[in-house]
């Protein structure tokens, strides 16, 4: 994945039955999981767990390029509710 300065938040959402990880080659990357910020750079792995809800964004100045990897590729996308989203 890449994701431009200033794009914005990628959308909140969970997995029930796959896996995630996310890894950081380029850029700063906010990923937010269940609420919880975690700032990660190059060379970070983030795992998910499934049903724990994600999203995450480009917080630098530069490209974030990352790696995702889901298991199984085939999981479900299940987007949070508006009125469910993690607060600032």
């Amino acid at each position: 994945n890449v994701l431009r300065p200033g794009s914005g938040p990628g959308p909140y959402h969970y997995h029930s039955n796959a896996e995630n990880i996310y890894y950081v080659l380029q850029g700063t990357a906010q990923v937010i999981i269940d609420g919880r910020k975690i700032l990660a750079g190059p060379g970070v792995a983030i795992w998910i767990p499934p049903n724990e809800r994600h999203g995450v964004e480009n917080v630098g100045e530069d490209e974030l390029r990352l790696v995702e990897i889901k298991a199984p590729a085939s999981s479900d996308f299940i987007l949070v509710p508006e009125e469910e989203l993690p607060g600032d």
